[in-house]
């Protein structure tokens, strides 16, 4: 008699193999969702400031890019004080000092310089601006 099929060892041995490799693919998922959260509000931290020079210039508006307590920022027009933009931060982040405030002149350039930090969790990460044509960076400590 020669039946085809699998025996009750061989599908065993298939489940253990698909459970491992799905435990495996499973268990560093907070991590990874920690760290996409994390790269994903600095990415759009990073967009919002670009914006903020861009739309100072295309207006030719002084434009203010400010850091609030509770745990938000916002984008405005300095004169009419119209709000552009306001977004919130994630749970995990805190403004932690420095440079609350910048303000886009209408040729884009910024009219201070300094840092501000922001603290994720334990990561502290600074927004360098630098005086003049507006260009910033982030270094993560």
């Amino acid at each position: 008699m020669n039946e085809k099929g699998f025996t009750m060892l061989e599908t065993l041995m298939i489940l253990l193999i698909i459970s491992t490799i799905l435990v495996v693919t499973i268990i560093p998922f907070p991590k990874l969702a920690d760290d996409m959260e994390k790269k994903m509000f600095f990415y759009q931290l990073q967009t919002d400031i670009q914006m903020s020079q861009t739309y100072a210039i295309t207006k030719q508006k002084r434009v203010i890019f400010a850091f609030y307590n509770d745990h938000s920022y916002k984008v405005s027009e300095r004169e009419s004080r119209k709000m552009i933009l306001h977004r919130e931060f994630p749970p995990d982040v805190e403004f932690k000092g420095g440079l609350s405030t910048i303000m886009f002149l209408p040729n884009g350039n910024t009219d201070t310089f300094g840092a501000s930090i922001l603290k994720y969790k334990n990561t502290v990460i600074n927004l360098i601006f630098h005086i003049g044509k507006g260009r910033f960076y982030v270094k993560e400590e």
